[in-house]
């Protein structure tokens, strides 16, 4: 999902990154290509959310969601 709007957003990404602590999501573009673990934009399947909200668009359902 790409993060449209967010208030103090942070997800557990840990089954992506292996990082133990909350990563900060942000609303803005992220110009050229990036590594997905490095999108900062987007909430990923299978991450959980750590504190705040957001509001989301989903731009991949199915086969096409990254894991």
């Amino acid at each position: 999902m790409r993060i449209i709007q967010e208030s103090e957003f942070q997800t557990n990404d840990f089954s992506l990154t292996g990082e133990s602590n909350p990563q900060n999501k942000f609303t803005h573009e992220i110009p050229g290509d990036v590594l997905l673990s490095e999108r900062n934009n987007c909430v990923r399947m299978g991450t959980t959310v750590a504190t705040g909200n957001a509001r989301c668009v989903v731009f991949a359902t199915g086969m096409n969601t990254q894991l």
